[in-house]
């Protein structure tokens, strides 16, 4: 059982999946794809020295349907040239369904500490990561942390989390 302090008040998660082999979704190699009931990963762009120029590539992940997802960064390098309309040239997107908002900072490109420590939790079970990329800089891309997890609803618990507020 885990307490996440600063997500929601009193937010109780239960991450009961274990893991014999760890997952390793590469979006490179799944472009157009959709990966469901994922349970933990590492997401990555790609697994050589740099990403690919000139791609557009989506991916959408799915845990189960009682279930939610933490997107944790470990590490991210997407250069942040900006041209003269201020966008990004190769950037992140990541939206969960609700809106068409990224959900990734700073228009979804930049350097490790821009994303240190940084973490998503999306509204929904689902999520669609796209990178895109022209043929001006290149970089070495991203590791994510994803774990799905399942909220608890016990009385018990319920009752320990009003009494700790």
């Amino acid at each position: 059982l885990l307490l996440v302090a600063g997500i929601l008040p009193c937010l109780m998660i239960s991450t009961t999946a274990t893991y014999n082999k760890p997952t390793v979704i590469v979006l490179e190699s799944n472009c157009n794809k959709n990966i469901s009931d994922v349970e933990g990963a590492l997401v990555v762009l790609t697994t050589g020295d740099s990403y690919n120029w000139d791609q557009k590539c989506t991916v959408g992940i799915s845990v189960d349907t009682n279930k939610s997802m933490i997107l944790n960064f470990t590490s991210f390098d997407v250069p942040d040239f900006w041209p003269t309309d201020g966008s990004c040239n190769d950037y992140l997107e990541i939206n969960d369904g609700t809106n068409n908002t990224n959900m990734v900072p700073d228009g979804g490109c930049g350097s490790a500490s821009t994303f240190s420590m940084f973490t998503i939790m999306p509204q929904t079970n689902f999520i669609r990561m796209t990178f895109t990329s022209d043929s001006s800089l290149e970089g070495v891309g991203f590791e994510i942390v994803l774990t799905a997890f399942a909220i608890v609803s016990t009385s018990d618990e319920r009752e320990a989390c009003a009494d700790s507020g």
